[in-house]
């Protein structure tokens, strides 16, 4: 495997706009159609040069690929039924097996048909490591399971990742997201306790391996995470998902527009009768009728979808926990397509920030 910044021809200090420099002058020069006499190898090389560019212009990726670069470019051809562990690890997949799968070389196109395949490659992948997970709990006496007997991860039912006409996994990708794994981590250790002289001896070396342990197993955790966030931004049904959300959000934006409006000629309906009955009854009464419209604007919540008639009732309307729920789930909605669209280095994507302000009565 070839490093992405080689790929590109750049070094590893290579800012932004260099970088999209770069990796055009290298899409021009080696895109098929270009290179009639050789296609073949012109679409694998610049299939290499299109994911390299992928990785690095995304900042979270590309920090992860920067501290990780050496063990990756070392890693082997995947294989999620081979295991290089010892017999003391349970037959545990290492991290430095994981390594591999952050490479499009690991699988081959989204034909559900080909053992190959994108859906193939995954699904087994993470079969296996869930099924280590469990083979741990049951199994394995110093496991976080069976230490407390709680777990982060949940054994009561397997997630799978599925295949291409089945829709976007959401179970598969929360959980693998926040995996953090039951097992030991003890053929970490590098000290035997029957080793040592005394107490005070076997004390500082069961501190010195429950360091390697806890190393270890940040490391696997944080690898199978940041390999499902890999492997979701690639994920067709993903981005199947973040198009059915956006037109959701979008129809139901129409809709409350449409509902504003609505509310704001009945308000100025409202306005205009009052100031004529004020003007024949005596001084002339000023009403600012826009300030009026505004205040509306602000009763209006985009999360739940309703117009608030008073300031009590929004203001009792924001203690709802139902209110809480659609704003978490509009806020969801927002950072997971920001994330996919524009990798992190976008002014004008949805944040978070923005999210509160549709809540706040912002003009959508």
């Amino acid at each position: 495997m070839q490093c992405y910044y080689e790929s590109l021809g750049v070094d590893q200090t290579v800012d932004a706009a260099a970088l999209k420099k770069a990796y055009r002058a290298k899409a021009l020069e080696l895109h098929p159609d270009k290179n009639y006499h050789r296609v073949e190898e012109a679409t694998k090389l610049f299939a290499i040069v299109q994911h390299a560019y992928q990785v690095l212009s995304d900042p979270h990726e590309r920090a992860w690929y920067d501290s990780h670069r050496d063990s990756i470019l070392r890693g082997q051809d995947p294989d999620p039924s081979s295991s290089t562990a010892t017999p003391s690890s349970s037959n545990a997949t290492p991290t430095s097996k994981l390594y591999p799968f952050f490479s499009p070389s690991a699988y081959s196109g989204f034909d559900d048909k080909d053992p190959k395949s994108f859906y193939r490659v995954y699904g087994d992948l993470f079969e296996k490591l869930q099924n280590e997970e469990l083979t741990a709990a049951e199994t394995d006496p110093e496991s976080i399971f069976q230490s407390d007997k709680t777990s982060v991860f949940e054994f009561e039912e397997f997630v799978f990742f599925g295949n291409g006409d089945e829709e976007y996994p959401r179970d598969f990708y929360q959980r693998f997201l926040t995996f953090s794994s039951t097992k030991s981590f003890r053929w970490h250790d590098k000290f035997r306790l029957s080793d040592g002289g005394d107490r005070a001896v076997r004390r500082a070396m069961e501190t010195q391996n429950q360091k390697f342990r806890s190393n270890a197993r940040r490391d696997f955790n944080e690898t199978v995470r940041e390999l499902t966030r890999y492997i979701q931004k690639r994920d067709p049904r993903y981005q199947a998902y973040l198009d059915t959300q956006k037109r959701d959000r979008e129809l139901k934006v129409g809709k409350a527009k449409e509902k504003v409006k609505a509310e704001k000629e009945k308000m100025r309906e409202k306005i205009e009768t009052f100031e004529v009955a004020e003007w024949a009854k005596g001084p002339e009464v000023e009403v600012d009728e826009e300030e009026v419209l505004e205040e509306l604007e602000e009763l209006y919540c985009a999360a739940c979808n309703k117009v608030f008639k008073s300031d009590r009732q929004w203001k009792n309307h924001e203690q709802s926990k139902k209110h809480q729920q659609n704003v978490e789930e509009l806020r969801r909605q927002l950072l997971e397509e920001d994330e996919l669209f524009t990798g992190g280095d976008s002014g004008d994507a949805f944040t978070g920030e923005d999210a509160d302000e549709l809540t706040e009565g912002e003009d959508i």
